[in-house]
């Protein structure tokens, strides 16, 4: 099983550090990994001001909207499930959708989590993606730099 953490960073931080998306998925990596709880906190104040916070009630309505799948209400947060209809092999995928992080949770072909991160690119060109496990990082839609001659 594949699991993406995906977070959204201000719009400054993601120009700023395109290129270098390997210094924020370290910080969030240390943040993961860090035993003394007071550093940890400081870890935790680090990412949430370089996030921003997720619209649970407005990504809902976007996905339900553009993939035609209903949202499970949890306590915490929402559900979404997809296997793709039209997929020649097995795919599936869960997305929990929380305020400050999304998380895709994924098997089989990559069909069912490469539609839910097509949706999520246009809905907004800031999120990252992070799969802690494997040590695999990236933008869900490459922001261009601007060049200044």
């Amino acid at each position: 099983m594949r699991n993406y953490f995906i977070y959204l960073l201000k719009d400054d931080v993601a120009y700023e550090y395109f290129g270098k998306e390997f210094l924020i998925f370290n910080l969030f990596l240390e943040q993961i990994q860090e035993q003394n709880p007071a550093r940890s906190e400081l870890l935790s104040k680090q990412i949430d001001y370089i996030t921003n916070p997720i619209s649970v009630i407005e990504i809902n309505r976007y996905i339900e909207k553009n993939m035609q799948i209903q949202a499970t209400y949890k306590e915490k947060g929402t559900e979404f499930i997809y296997k793709p209809q039209a997929s020649k092999s097995f795919s599936l995928a869960k997305l929990e959708v929380y305020d400050r992080y999304m998380r895709i949770m994924s098997e089989g072909s990559y069909d069912a989590e490469t539609h839910f991160f097509e949706v999520l690119r246009k809905y907004n060109p800031c999120f990252l993606a992070m799969d802690f496990d494997n040590k695999h990082f990236g933008w869900l839609n490459p922001i261009k730099q601007e060049r200044y001659i």
